[in-house]
């Protein structure tokens, strides 16, 4: 993630590259890594509030799916 914040900044790019957090939440939710998850696509959202799209749409189901999860193991 830090990589692709330095990439977005060099070309200067403020609508982020939807499609890494979208691999990057697959992988963690496939891990049950779902605190991990959570906190990169609130990360994500902060440097990139404007992102939306189709991808992101299914990356924010990604992370309710994600919450809900850690809730029922609290």
């Amino acid at each position: 993630m830090v990589r692709m914040y330095e990439y977005e900044k060099m070309i200067f790019n403020y609508h982020g590259d939807d499609r890494i957090i979208d691999r990057l939440t697959l992988v963690l939710a496939k891990l049950g890594r779902y605190d991990e998850l959570v906190e990169c696509v609130e990360d994500f959202q902060a440097r990139f509030p404007e992102a939306r799209s189709s991808i992101m749409t299914g990356v924010l189901k990604r992370k309710e799916k994600a919450e809900s999860k850690l809730l029922v193991t609290a």
